[in-house]
């Protein structure tokens, strides 16, 4: 605080952006002391479009830090959008990813997703692993909250792992704990178990060390048990919850009604109106009522039973129309024709149930049309992209048989004209002959193997007939797979070192590292494969390539091994 105070008063008539710099190196740590910095920048001095856009950037990053972010947020997204042209890298996936922060208070998922990727492009460019993780794990809180469940389990797994790179193991603790949410929202109870049980073994540290951690994953153990009917051994761990969280919010307070309704407990009643008070949307109003429903049928409260049934119908049709609005699909069709009152009887749940079937069939239809076209472009994408760079390939390699031809054709007549010589430049000669001939024996084998890919893509393409094109796809993958295969890059491995006099036994004795970690790449590298076509090889993408032969050509050129010109050589 006496550093924050004398700050403040040294700022006081100081320049703007010195402060916002100020507030800017304190952000990450102490987002209170930052917000109290910005707060008290003049108004009047913030001019100009570049520090307004830095103020409102800086702003809303304090104020979604220290959980006060609010729908009048949403009042900084024009000036966010300066960050879309200008400004630093940094900046830019700064502003875009709280601008999906702001986008989530208004449930707008689309524009949510869409600035998480323009903000996971930028910090992919800039290598930033730790804004990388945090925009996996809002991507995985999307991708849970409307169903994509094997999405949200992707996404949270790649978050912890780049979190784990950065050794920053509670985030990566509270990621499993999400991961075992995940599981638990899709009724996977035993898969949810094991997680939490491993993470109290592997996280032991962490959760003495957050309250926050204990409480949030003994309530995910406490759903589960709920979730598998065990509501005696619930009951024994909500105890201890409550002593913890007095003030339990929605969720939580739903676990203790159902703990209360099988376990014969007093207070059922109270807890059910409390639970009327926080339901506050279609979803959670639907939810509240199905709990109704299983009170009352316990109570053998027939009537009241029904009555919640119709409810829980009720609110639930209205949440299916706001998550269709939601969706892409929905733009497409018509549904203001959807119903928007409470079906009365039984020939209207069953018209009800018709009309839904119906609709559900168009969205599959066209979900499936849609998917099989995309497939097909892709593939087109894929084969066409294969077919360019083997034929630069081809030409790469009949170069080097021309070049390497002419070479030994010199060499040859240099031989012929001191054929009574018999001295070292001779065998020397020899030597380098015999090296040309080696060279060109490498390429004939790298360009049999992508004349073999030529024709399997040549094939693809001629092709009229759908499932031949699938067949031979398939076939193009395969082909790719074999190329990257152990025994396609030991045969590979060995006609290099045959033709580079042993190249990468030397590389692995003066380079071990980068020869274990790069192993198929330096193979295709030597071979002189385009690095698109490296990439559709290793499945990787393309700009690691470059990257990854960037570096090791650094690495070589830094050394000090005798054989660094031969090595740099090969690798062109």
């Amino acid at each position: 605080m006496i550093l924050l105070l004398s700050l403040l008063a040294s700022c006081g008539n100081g320049d703007t952006w010195q402060r916002m710099d100020t507030a800017d190196s304190l952000i990450e740590q102490y987002p209170d002391s930052a917000l109290t910095i910005l707060q008290s920048i003049d108004s009047t001095k913030i001019t100009g479009a570049k520090l307004r856009a830095r103020h409102a950037l800086l702003t809303i990053q304090a104020r979604v830090k220290t959980y006060r972010n609010s729908i009048s947020d949403t009042a900084a997204l024009p000036l966010l959008d300066y960050y879309s042209d200008h400004g630093p890298d940094f900046d830019r996936m700064r502003a875009a990813f709280y601008k999906a922060e702001i986008y989530s208070l208004t449930n707008n998922n689309g524009e949510r997703i869409k600035s998480l990727l323009h903000a996971e492009d930028i910090a992919s460019k800039i290598n930033d692993n730790y804004w990388l993780a945090k925009i996996y794990e809002q991507k995985a809180l999307i991708y849970n909250s409307t169903g994509y469940l094997q999405e949200s389990i992707d996404c949270a797994k790649k978050a912890s792992a780049l979190y784990r790179t950065r050794s920053m193991r509670m985030n990566e603790a509270f990621l499993y704990g999400d991961i075992a949410n995940i599981y638990y929202n899709s009724a996977d109870f035993q898969k949810s178990n094991e997680l939490l049980d491993s993470i109290q073994i592997l996280f032991s540290n962490e959760l003495r060390l957050s309250e926050t951690l204990r409480i949030y994953l003994l309530d995910l153990k406490i759903s589960n048990l709920v979730g598998e009917h065990k509501f005696l051994q619930a009951d024994s761990l909500i105890r201890v919850f409550k002593t913890i969280c007095p003030n339990p919010d929605w969720h939580q307070l739903r676990n203790y009604i159902y703990i209360q309704i099988y376990s014969d407990t007093t207070g059922v009643k109270d807890n059910l109106a409390k639970l009327s008070q926080l339901s506050k949307n279609p979803s959670t109003l639907s939810y509240y009522f199905r709990t109704c429903y299983d009170y009352y049928c316990l109570r053998a409260e027939w009537l009241n039973a029904k009555n919640a049934v119709d409810s829980a119908l009720y609110y639930q049709d209205i949440a299916i129309r706001e998550a269709l609005k939601q969706s892409i699909i929905s733009t497409q069709l018509d549904i203001q024709t959807a119903r928007t009152n409470k079906l009365e009887n039984k020939n209207q749940k069953l018209l009800y149930a018709l009309g839904l079937s119906a609709g559900l069939t168009i969205l599959l239809i066209i979900a499936y049309k849609t998917t099989i076209i995309r497939v097909k472009n892709r593939r087109d994408a894929i084969v066409n992209d294969i077919s360019s760079q083997l034929a630069a390939q081809q030409l790469l390699l009949a170069d080097y048989r021309q070049n390497a031809e002419q070479q030994i054709a010199k060499l040859s007549h240099s031989l012929a004209e001191s054929e009574s010589k018999n001295d070292k430049n001779d065998k020397m000669e020899i030597s380098v002959t015999d090296n040309c001939l080696n060279h060109l024996r490498l390429r004939d084998i790298f360009s049999s193997q992508s004349g073999t890919l030529s024709t399997i893509c040549l094939k693809y393409v001629e092709s009229l007939n759908s499932e031949e094109k699938t067949a031979t796809y398939n076939e193009i993958i395969k082909t790719l797979q074999a190329l990257n295969s152990a025994a396609s890059l030991t045969q590979q491995e060995k006609n290099i070192n045959e033709a580079y006099n042993n190249i990468l036994v030397k590389f692995k004795s003066d380079f071990p590292k980068i020869y274990q970690d790069n192993y198929g790449l330096l193979i295709l590298l030597i071979t002189r494969t385009k690095p698109r076509l490296i990439a559709l090889i290793l499945q990787k993408p393309e700009q690691t390539i470059y990257t990854k032969r960037k570096r090791i050509v650094e690495e070589i050129r830094k050394s000090s091994s005798p054989h660094k010109d031969v090595f740099l050589s090969a690798l062109g």
